[in-house]
Formats: C-alpha cells, sequence, structure tokens
C-alpha cells in the first residue's frame, strides 16, 4: 500500500514459535537474529553510515540501503528514518530478521539483491493474537483444521527459491548510497 506496517505485525515470533517451536529455537540463536542493531559490528557500521548520511543528505534515507534487508521492522513501521531513532533503547532495534519480516514478502522486483522486494502485512484468521484464551485456541484450530490459508500466506512459492535469499544475500551499490566512491 506504500503505508507503514506496524512493527507488531513484523515482531510476533512468539506467536510463530507456538506450532513451529523447532524453527523458532534455531533463529533464537542464528545471524538472521543478530543481523540488527543487536550486532556490534553493524551498529557501529550504520551508526556511522546515517551520521554520514545526515551530514550529507540532511536526512538518514541513504542508510535504508542496510536497512531493507538488516533492520526490516524499524524500517517498513517507520522508525528507521527518524535521525533520533535509539538503536539500542527502540522496541524495534534489537528484533532482528524476524520470522514475519521473510515470510511477508510477496513479491521479488529484481534479481539485483539490496532488499528489492515487496512486503505486506500478513493476512491472519481471526483471533490470531486475541487475548481471550477461548478466541487463541479457535485461530489454533483454525490453523490445524484449515492450514491452506496459513500456509498460502506465509510459504509462497518465492520462498523455496534461490533468487529469494538472493534479495538480501546478493549486494549491488546504487549510486545514492555513496555516489560510487570509496574510501
Amino acid at each position: 500500500t506504500g503505508r507503514f506496517i506496524a512493527a507488531e505485525h513484523l515482531m510476533n515470533d512468539d506467536y510463530c514459535a507456538g506450532c513451529h517451536n523447532d524453527i523458532h529455537a534455531q533463529w533464537e540463536h542464528s545471524a538472521h537474529r543478530f543481523a540488527s542493531f543487536n550486532n556490534p559490528a553493524y551498529l557501529f557500521s550504520v551508526r556511522n553510515t546515517r551520521r554520514v548520511a545526515l551530514e550529507r543528505d540532511g536526512d538518514v534515507s541513504a542508510a535504508r540501503f542496510c536497512a531493507g534487508c538488516h533492520d526490516p521492522v524499524p524500517l517498513f513501521s517507520g522508525a528507521f528514518d527518524d535521525p533520533n531513532f535509539d538503536d539500542q533503547g527502540h522496541p524495534t532495534a534489537n528484533a532482528g530478521i524476524t520470522c514475519t519480516a521473510c515470510h511477508a514478502i510477496e513479491r521479488l522486483n529484481s534479481p539485483r539483491g539490496n532488499a528489492d522486494y515487496l512486503i505486506g502485512t500478513p493476512e491472519h484468521y481471526p483471533f490470531a493474537f486475541s487475548d481471550n484464551r477461548i478466541l487463541a485456541w479457535v485461530n489454533e484450530l483454525l490453523i490445524k483444521g484449515k492450514p491452506a490459508f496459513h500456509k498460502r500466506t506465509f510459504l509462497k512459492p518465492l520462498h523455496q527459491t534461490t533468487e529469494f535469499c538472493g534479495t538480501c544475500h546478493k549486494v549491488h551499490l546504487p549510486e545514492e548510497l555513496n555516489h560510487y566512491k570509496w574510501l
């Protein structure tokens, strides 16, 4: 839609763990989990990129080059664009690459990498995040009894391609990042 996606729609890993506990346990200790501001090398690099971009361009948008892959939650929720974004204390800062951040990708726009994808707010069965135990049970029953909708939403054919992984694990340098200059 071109609108921001609420952070809670992208940071629901515990919800995923309810049925996919084995995968969640692997993710908790993975490079994907620690690919954001919770990674000291990345934190140093992006802080400097944001600082230089702010001084040079008056905004931090050049750092989106990094955020599309490393910081999808703060980027797509709108927090990342704030020059005063608290990269340690903000609730999205340590999200890493969440389950939903990958599984909400709907289309790859090109094979060039650099997060050139389309992401959307995933649809859920009713009551997916209800605090009411009975309604949460109904949601779980729907997922288990009629899994086709859940699978269609979170496991698209593109998720099984090398191009899907390449959308972040392949990089080209756009002119906007550094005007094709290397230090």
